[in-house]
Parts: structure tokens; C-alpha cells; sequence
């Protein structure tokens, strides 16, 4: 497959686990969704047990806020 670098970027695929990679996706989908930009993600097996917790920071919040999730939801 040959590809000219003048032409725009269509796609992005995102490959990863657990909250990083889902965290990647909707920040790229909420900041280039004007772009027409399709997003793709492929999940790899979860390395989280059941009694893991994953703590966040308060700027986490800013994030949260951005990307448009209610935190009272999650």
C-alpha cells in the first residue's frame, strides 16, 4: 500500500487496555471531531482484577469536564 503524504489522515487506531486507551479515544474524538477524523479502538485483554481500584487526581476533573462526562455518573 503506498500512501502520498499530502493526503489528510481519515483514521486513527488506538490499541491498548483498561482506561488508557479509553481515555485516549474520546479525547481525540472530542478535540477532532470537526475534522471528520474516524477513531478506532482495539481493546487488549484487561491486566485489572476485580478489587483493583483506579484513583484520580482533581485535574482529572478538567478532563472528565472536557471529553463531557458527568462525574456524578461514573
Amino acid at each position: 500500500m503506498t500512501s502520498d503524504v499530502n493526503e489528510p489522515i481519515e483514521k486513527v487506531v488506538i490499541v491498548g487496555r483498561d482506561i488508557a486507551v479509553w481515555l485516549s479515544a474520546n479525547v481525540l474524538t472530542r478535540a477532532l471531531a470537526h475534522t471528520g477524523l474516524a477513531i478506532e479502538v482495539i481493546e487488549l485483554p484487561s491486566y485489572l482484577r476485580p478489587h483493583d481500584v483506579v484513583g484520580g487526581l482533581p485535574p482529572l476533573g478538567g478532563l472528565h469536564h472536557l471529553i463531557g462526562l458527568d462525574e456524578h455518573e461514573l
